[in-house]
């Protein structure tokens, strides 16, 4: 499967940092918006959303998650909300977001994992919850994987079919408690996808980039941003911005004959 065209998502936010930790964070659906118009500019097409309250706060409710998908769809923009377990526990407050109009995607985790300091739990019963609750809403699944297991397992819920197509697939490696980032680990979770999958690939912290490139090398798609890494170099001295992030994966693209997938492009290749 070879796409001419590279998606690159941003995850613009997430649900540890502060502005204490990146100023550039944004934490408000002003911020958000006008991180996705430059983004959108540098290249983005799909952008991840994760709400905040009064407070900066990470939040499930839907009237606040309302306010940040209505400000990043924008010119056509695919708007990927959260259904995180890391903050939210009950499968009814994660399918929260999967109610907010303008919503496309949503992401899924496919398996429990360890965070540093934190359980994220992903039990198979709020597994099947969410995905029917996805299906009802008119959300595609982000089918998040940090292990080898979590694809075998999705194959198994594509099987059942408690998921449906399209099959879009997201590895997040480096996680310290799940796969590492090296690029045998990935090569097999692409080896495993079921035919006609779609996918990213998600480094975290200082292997964002080199999962950048490995992924545009596959074939893939990619997913760079605030909330996977916070900085642009190793050593942490040069603060990151999201279109910042965007620039430099969009000039890793073009290196390899790729150019940036337009929203347009995003919603065929994904099958939006």
């Amino acid at each position: 499967m070879n796409d001419d065209k590279a998606i690159v998502q941003v995850a613009l936010t997430g649900c540890v940092h502060h502005k204490a930790d990146n100023p550039a964070l944004p934490v408000t659906p002003d911020e958000v918006r006008g991180d996705v118009r430059r983004c959108l500019d540098e290249g983005a097409s799909v952008f991840h959303i994760h709400a905040r309250d009064q407070a900066g706060r990470p939040t499930m409710n839907a009237n606040w998650y309302r306010q940040f998908v209505d400000a990043a769809a924008q010119d056509g923009a695919t708007v990927n909300v959260s259904c995180s377990g890391r903050w939210a526990h009950a499968y009814w407050e994660r399918a929260a977001p999967l109610s907010v109009p303008g919503a496309d995607m949503g992401t899924l985790a496919m398996g429990s994992m360890n965070f540093p300091g934190r359980a994220n739990v992903n039990d198979p019963f709020t597994i099947d919850a969410l995905a029917k609750m996805a299906r009802r809403s008119g959300v595609v699944p982000e089918l998040e994987c940090f292990e080898l297991g979590h694809v075998h397992y999705a194959k198994y819920l594509i099987r059942k079919d408690v998921l449906e197509p399209p099959h879009i697939f997201n590895f997040v490696l480096g996680n310290l408690g799940t796969c590492p980032a090296e690029r045998r680990w990935l090569q097999a979770m692409v080896e495993m996808l079921p035919e006609g999958a779609r996918w990213f690939g998600t480094g975290v912290g200082r292997y964002a980039r080199r999962m950048t490139n490995w992924a545009l090398v596959q074939d893939g798609h990619i997913r760079v941003g605030l909330e996977d890494s916070l900085w642009m170099d190793k050593a942490r001295t040069d603060p990151a911005t999201n279109p910042r992030l965007v620039r430099r994966a969009v000039e890793a693209a073009r290196l390899l004959g790729r150019e940036p997938a337009t929203p347009d492009d995003a919603r065929g290749i994904l099958e939006l």
